[in-house]
């Protein structure tokens, strides 16, 4: 969604193949899964040793999952905005 996104926005530029321009769509594209890339994985150390209070770090992890998920579904929402927007511009 973010290739599309992007790539209605720009300009059209490069070659036209069956009467698109994909450049912009690939560009976009790549751009955006560059920044994910750039991303560095979690290097959460867990201990060997028994964990003390286990409810508190499901807890923890519970929150964290919660929070990336309204992330993602307000994130895809914009991108369905801005998509419909242009369409409708």
């Amino acid at each position: 969604m973010a290739s599309w996104a992007g790539g209605i926005w720009l300009t059209p530029f490069g070659p036209s193949i069956w009467g698109t321009y994909w450049l912009p769509f690939l560009i976009v594209g790549l751009i955006f899964a560059l920044f994910l890339a750039a991303i560095p994985p979690s290097r959460e150390e867990e201990s060997t040793v028994e964990l003390v209070n286990q409810e508190k770090e499901m807890a923890k992890r519970r929150k964290a999952f919660l929070a990336l998920s309204i992330f993602l579904w307000v994130f895809l929402g914009l991108l369905a905005a801005v998509i419909i927007i242009r369409y409708l511009a």
